[in-house]
């Protein structure tokens, strides 16, 4: 796979951000006062340690109002958004506006900016100054200097005027890798020359030599020990695994292994994640760095959300589902707030996009418990084939173990903590007809549920003992 723009005629980049020299970020880190009094006011985390962050979403429409992306989700991208943050920041929309000119429709980012924000300012949402605004372009490209030139642009608020992100699809990848721009990282890749390999497992205490002078992980490249050497052109085959590097080696000799899961790389379809030492980089420079004030707290709406969301996401797990994102709609929720105060129910099901509402009636605080109902239409073939008993099989006999903790939840079907082939066998009584539940049969499946809830961010192993809380916290 060759990970450029879809219109690769028009020689368009992935993104276009440029990137900063790593002596340039350093020297913004090292200045910045850790102690001061920049951090985040009142009302800006959640329960955890999650940063709260307001997004304003605006869709660059034609002056007809049609554009390239019909009736966009920011909230269903932005959801998908916040699972890449590793639990670091709580992005929510806090509003969304069309704008409806063709100037803007394949904005310019050398010409229009100006314009652009001065049009905005004309829409009076004070709201949306206290976000990072996320810019969707009805067309193909964003230009640069009346050219077609990229598919992604991230501007931070540190050393441009004008802070946001430019995306020309609804794709979370792409919007993770533009908001970590937003953020002050670089790419992967960057650097003045090849990129040198460091030691795979301690490259800290290995630094590489370079005519006599040793050199840190954390003084060449981007400046991260913990991604590896990325010289950008390199391919991956449908496994993400490398296929090859148009040169391999670097100025040393060692040979390259880039990491395509980085989404700071251009690796797109197999980016899933920022390093930890990203993650650091990124919260240090929004808690610290004063440019990023104007996001300290989000607005009112972002703190207490009016809606919740549900969906059935088998994506990375079972790719003979046909639709593997699909929101469950009419699910009755039961809410309350933290004193024990309930919603009338007839007002909580979840529409066709899989929302419920978690203000229908007015609750004291903003805190509210939702449970929704586990016997909604219980439909235990619901999403189930003869492929997971396969894939069980890979787990028990150590071929291809589970590493998603979710996927072992699944496997465990009569929820008893341990993985084994009597699940197999529960699995193929159903889809042979012989039992209608795994509750049928309170000997063999006493425990076992279609539906079980299990908090966003687990990241435990269900099979040494989980004791699963069935109520979902919202903030």
């Amino acid at each position: 796979m060759v990970f450029w723009s879809l219109t690769a005629s028009l020689a368009q980049v992935e993104c276009g951000t440029p990137d900063i020299s790593l002596e340039q970020r350093l020297a913004f880190l090292e200045g910045i006062d850790s102690t001061s009094e920049n951090t985040v006011a009142s009302g800006s985390v959640a329960a955890g340690g999650v940063w709260k962050v307001g997004v304003w979403f605006y869709h660059l429409r034609r002056t007809d109002g049609t554009s390239n992306e019909q009736n966009p989700d920011p909230n269903q991208a932005i959801a998908a958004v916040n699972g890449y943050f590793g639990g670091l920041f709580e992005f929510v929309v806090c509003g969304s506006t069309n704008i409806d000119n063709d100037e803007y429709f394949e904005v310019d980012l050398n010409t229009d900016l100006d314009d652009l924000w001065a049009d905005i300012a004309a829409l009076n949402e004070p709201a949306s100054d206290h976000c990072v605004r996320i810019f969707l372009l009805g067309g193909e490209a964003i230009y640069a200097n009346g050219s077609p030139a990229y598919t992604g642009y991230g501007n931070d608020p540190i050393t441009t005027n004008y802070p946001g992100i430019f995306v020309t699809y609804m794709d979370p990848v792409r919007w993770a890798h533009e908001l970590g721009h937003f953020f002050f990282l670089p790419h992967s890749f960057i650097s003045p020359e090849r990129q040198y390999v460091h030691h795979p497992t301690q490259p800290i205490n290995h630094p590489v030599t370079i005519n006599g002078d040793s050199y840190t992980c954390h003084q060449t490249g981007d400046g991260f020990c913990d991604t590896a050497a990325d010289p950008r052109q390199c391919t991956y085959n449908s496994s993400c695994q490398l296929f090859n590097c148009t040169d391999g080696f670097d100025p040393l000799g060692l040979p390259y292994n880039p990491d395509p899961t980085l989404l700071m790389g251009y690796s797109f379809d197999c980016s899933n994640r920022f390093t930890l030492e990203q993650l650091q980089s990124m919260r240090t420079f929004y808690l610290y760095f004063p440019a990023y004030n104007f996001l300290k707290p989000p607005p009112q709406d972002c703190i207490s959300p009016s809606f919740g969301h549900i969906e059935r996401n088998c994506e990375d797990y079972n790719p003979l589902i046909t639709n593997p994102v699909t929101p469950m709609v009419y699910v009755p929720c039961e809410v309350r707030n933290d004193v024990g105060a309930f919603c009338n129910a007839q007002n909580n099901k979840t529409n066709t996009l899989g929302r419920y509402l978690t203000k229908p009636c007015p609750l004291t605080g903003n805190l509210r418990w939702s449970l929704p109902d586990r016997n909604y239409l219980p439909a235990p073939l619901n999403g189930i084939t003869t492929f997971d008993m396969f894939l069980i099989r890979q787990h028990i006999f150590g071929t291809k173990p589970f590493v998603n903790p979710f996927q072992k939840i699944a496997a465990d079907v009569n929820n008893s903590a341990i993985i084994s082939t009597f699940d197999i066998v529960l699995i193929q009584r159903l889809l042979l007809g012989y039992t209608t539940n795994f509750l049928i049969d309170p000997i063999s499946a006493p425990n076992g549920i279609s539906w079980r809830y299990v908090p966003k961010l687990y990241t435990g192993d269900p099979v040494s003992g989980m004791i699963l809380v069935p109520t979902l916290l919202l903030l």
